[in-house]
C-alpha cells in the first residue's frame, strides 16, 4: 500500500537525487572547505550535544532551546561555493504532472489554515504589499494570487532556475533575483505580510536574515513562517535518515523556543504557533518498508499499514506540536 507521501513526492527520482547528493558531498569535502564552530544560531547559547552525523557533517542540539544546527560548518564564502558546485552538477525538477497534486494536497490546505489564523491580524484581503521569500517555482504564490491576497506581490528568489515559472504567475508581480539579506528595504519595504515556506534552514546568519525581515515589515506587519521543527517526530526518530536533512543546504532547524528567542532579539513577537506537518507517519511508513527484517524500526511497516492508523497518529502529533513542520505568526510591534 502506498501513502500520500508517494503521491506528493516523486520518490524514485528523489532517492536517485539523494544518492547523488551523497557522492557530491564527498566530492565537495575533498576540496577541504574552511569550517568554523558556531553557537546556537537561534538563541546564541554555547553549549550543545551531538545529535547525529550525516557523512562528515555533525548536527548538534542546543542545550538551552533544543534547536538543531550544523557545527562545525563551512564559512560564508565556502557556502557560496557549495551552492555553485551543486547547481552545476545536480538539478531536480518535480514533474509537471505532480504540480497540481502538490497544490491540492499541500498548498491549498496550508493556505486555508493560514487565512483562518491570520484573521485577527490582517483583517481583510487584499493587503497592499505581499512578499514571499524563496517561493521556488511558485506553488504557494499561485494559490495566494488566486485568492486575491494582495495588490502587489514581491518574490525574493535567488535560484534562477525558478524564474521561468515565477514569470508565468498572474497579477502585479515583482521578481527579485537576490537573497533576502540583499533586498533594498527603502524600495521594497513597508510590507504588510511576508510568507516564508521552508527557508530559514538555509541562511548563513539568522541574525542578519531576521534583522532584514524587521526592516522590510511595516509596523504591525505579519510574518507567516512555515518551517522544519527540531523536536518533530520525523527528525527525532529518523535523525540523519530524515529525507530533508541534507548538509550544507540544511544548516539549522529551529525549535519553538529557539524561534521565539530569535524573534524577540529582533523586535518581533511570535503570536501563534501551530503544527502544520502532515507526513510524519507516511515518511516513517515508507522508510520502514525499505528496512531489513531485523531492523528495530521494521515493525512500523505493519503498525502503520492502514491509512486510518497513520492519520490518527498524525493528529496526536499535531495536537502536541510534535510534527516535522510548524507554522508561526510573527508580528512587528515597533
Amino acid at each position: 500500500m502506498s501513502s500520500n507521501y508517494n503521491a506528493i513526492k516523486p520518490v524514485d527520482e528523489l532517492n536517485k537525487v539523494l544518492s547523488k547528493l551523497s557522492s557530491l558531498l564527498d566530492e565537495f569535502e575533498n576540496k577541504h572547505p574552511q569550517k568554523i564552530q558556531i553557537n546556537c544560531p537561534f538563541c546564541g547559547h554555547n553549549r550543545s550535544a551531538e545529535a547525529f552525523s550525516y557523512q562528515k557533517c555533525t548536527y548538534r542540539k542546543c542545550d538551552q532551546c533544543h534547536s538543531l544546527y550544523l557545527s562545525p560548518r563551512i564559512t560564508r564564502e565556502w557556502l557560496g561555493q557549495y551552492y555553485s558546485f551543486m547547481q552545476e552538477r545536480l538539478r531536480f525538477d518535480i514533474p509537471q504532472s505532480q504540480r497540481q497534486v502538490r497544490i491540492d494536497h499541500i498548498m491549498k490546505p496550508r493556505w486555508d489554515l493560514l487565512v483562518k489564523k491570520l484573521g485577527p491580524y490582517v483583517g481583510r484581503f487584499p493587503v497592499k504589499r505581499y512578499m514571499e521569500v524563496g517561493p521556488g517555482v511558485g506553488y504557494f504564490t499561485e494559490v495566494a494570487q488566486k485568492n486575491h491576497c494582495a495588490q502587489e506581490y514581491i518574490l525574493v528568489e535567488p535560484d534562477k532556475h525558478c524564474h521561468q515559472y515565477l514569470r508565468e504567475l498572474k497579477g502585479k508581480t515583482v521578481l527579485l533575483d537576490c537573497l533576502l539579506e540583499d533586498c533594498d528595504a527603502d524600495q521594497y519595504g513597508d510590507v504588510d505580510i511576508i510568507f516564508i515556506n521552508s527557508v530559514i534552514e538555509h541562511p548563513f546568519s539568522l541574525d542578519v536574515f531576521f534583522g532584514k525581515l524587521h526592516s522590510l515589515l511595516k509596523k504591525n506587519g505579519i510574518i507567516v513562517l512555515v518551517d522544519m521543527h527540531s523536536d518533530g517526530f520525523d527528525i527525532e526518530i529518523l535523525r540523519e535518515e530524515t529525507p530533508n536533512v541534507n548538509p550544507y543546504s540544511i544548516l539549522q532547524v529551529g525549535s519553538v523556543k529557539g524561534i521565539e528567542t530569535l524573534c524577540l532579539k529582533h523586535g518581533l513577537t511570535v503570536k501563534d504557533v501551530f503544527s502544520i506537518g502532515q507526513m510524519d507517519m507516511d515518511i516513517l511508513y515508507e522508510h520502514s518498508k525499505q528496512l531489513a527484517k531485523d531492523h528495530p524500526l521494521k515493525g512500523f511497516e505493519n503498525i502503520l499499514h492502514k491509512k486510518e492508523v497513520r492519520s490518527d497518529l498524525q493528529e496526536v502529533l499535531a495536537k502536541h506540536l510534535l510534527t516535522g513542520y510548524n507554522g508561526y505568526l510573527i508580528q512587528k510591534e515597533s
